[in-house]
Parts: structure tokens; sequence; C-alpha cells
């Protein structure tokens, strides 16, 4: 928040009597301290019902003031500081419903040089297992008294719509509801027809794949002759595919000699040579 002046309203309605102690709106310096100095609460009071009070310092450990804070029906509730670290220099001014219940109350405001942060809520000093509800509605910020709307003392509080919806008469927002009822009255007819149930979904899933195209037909092979080729380990005849001769047989078989076999002389002869060879070695012939 900015140095200098805060001021800040909102309007809170508690359905039950508080149960137990709750601050519903506190001042708090930003990081790393986090010193919370200036407090409003909730309470149970002695005798049934609930009160409100304003406290300054940690935790709200100086009480300035308390009043009734009645179930059940809208409160709004302003508060106005100056901040200052010196306790001449800074002041509080606090309104209920309108009517202003401290008046420039003289006091430190600031407890060190960290910005302030505001929060609303029901927030607990001490834990308990109790249940209290509260509504909030139609939070200003400003930088004079004028932006607070402040209500009328002893008018209902312009607290906005209530839990169930009705709101209270002549709120902003009992005003925004009920023009935004003669506008939809005054539209024609054609204009406020609901609209027709939703396009049906695609399914879920890949997308489905268009046709695929037709295959073109096979196309005819063309014959292509081709010439022989003379085969393998045969020697080229003149005339390939001419009917042979014995003449050219005869030829053939003596061009080709025919392949040596293990008995052949050849064999024979050196097989012979190398058994005198060994006889003679050995002394015999």
């Amino acid at each position: 928040m900015p140095t200098g002046d805060i001021w800040i309203s909102g309007h809170y309605l508690m359905p039950d009597d508080a149960h137990v102690r709750n601050e519903i709106g506190f001042f708090e310096t930003e990081m790393p301290s986090y010193t919370n100095w200036i407090d409003f609460w909730v309470a149970p009071k002695a005798g049934g019902g609930t009160t409100l009070t304003l406290g300054l310092e940690f935790l709200g450990a100086k009480e300035v003031w308390t009043g009734d804070f009645a179930k059940g029906k809208w409160h709004q509730i302003a508060i106005h500081v100056l901040q200052s670290k010196t306790a001449t220099g800074g002041s509080v001014d606090f309104w209920l419903d309108g009517q202003q219940v401290v008046t420039a109350y003289k006091h430190q405001t600031k407890p060190n040089d960290q910005n302030f942060f505001f929060q609303a809520g029901l927030h607990r000093k001490d834990t308990s297992n109790d249940t209290d509800v509260i509504f909030m509605d139609d939070f200003i910020q400003g930088t004079t008294q004028a932006d607070l709307q402040l209500a009328a003392p002893g008018q209902p509080s312009d607290g906005g719509a209530t839990p169930d919806g009705a709101g209270a008469a002549g709120t902003p927002a009992a005003r925004r509801a009920a023009a935004a009822r003669r506008a939809r009255a005054a539209a024609p007819r054609a204009a406020r027809a609901r609209p027709g149930p939703p396009a049906p979904r695609a399914p879920r899933g890949r997308p489905a794949h268009p046709a695929a195209p037709a295959r073109p037909a096979a196309r005819a092979r063309r014959a292509v002759a081709r010439p022989e080729r003379p085969r393998p380990g045969r020697p080229e005849r003149p005339g390939e595919g001419a009917r042979p001769t014995a003449a050219g047989a005869r030829a053939r078989s003596r061009a080709t000699p025919a392949p040596r076999t293990p008995w052949s002389g050849d064999w024979a002869r050196s097989s012979r040579s190398r058994g005198l060879r060994r006889r003679r070695r050995r002394g015999t012939t």
C-alpha cells in the first residue's frame, strides 16, 4: 500500500453470533517482519450477541473502541489510517454503518519501514475447533473519505446482495440486479430465446483418412529380343543354334583335352619314383 493516508471500507454480514474471536480485517507489514499492527475483530459478547473491537499495536494489544455487531444484517466498516512511526504523527478514524465512532485517534500507526498490506476474512489469534461464517462484499480502497461511499447514519448498510441473493433495497448490488432484470424483461422474446443444444462433438480418436486413390492398371511388359549368351565352360560356336555335325564334334574333342584322372600315367610315374627313392634310402632295390 502507498505511504501516507489509507482509506478502506467493506461490508460484512454474520448469519450467527461469533463463537470465538475472529480478526475480520487487519493491516500487516510486509516481509520480513509480518507485524499485525492495526486490527479489528468480532468476539462473543457476555450474555449473548457479538461485539466489534478496534485495536492498535501487535494483534490489537491496545483496544481503542468496542461496539455491538448485530447478526443477520449487513454492516459497513470503514477505516482511515495516517501512517507514522511516531506517537503524535499517526492517527486513525473508524466508521460503523456510516457513524464515525473513532475520530483522529493519535497513535503510532506504523511499527517499521515495511509497507502495509490489508487482509479481510476470518483470521484467528488462537486456535479453535468452533466454526464461524461471515459474508463480505463491496470493498473499496480510495484516496479520500468521499471514495468510501459511507452510508448515512441510521440507514441500512450498503451491503450488496444477501446470502440468499435477494439483496437489500437501495444497495449498489441490488440496483445492479434490478437493472439487469429490467433489461432482460425489455429485450425482445426472440432475443431472449435460449440457444439450442450444442453441436454434436466429433468422435474421439484419430481422424478418418480420405480414400486411397485407385492404383493405375499394370502396364503390359514389352517383349525384348536379346541375343543368347554363350554358356560358361563351352567354346563359342559359330552359328549358335545350328545343328551340330560329326566333323564339328571331332574338332571340339581335339581342341578340348580330357581332364587327367588319378590313374593317369604321370601320377603313376611320380608315385613309382617316390617308392624307388624310399627303397634306396633303406638299402634295398
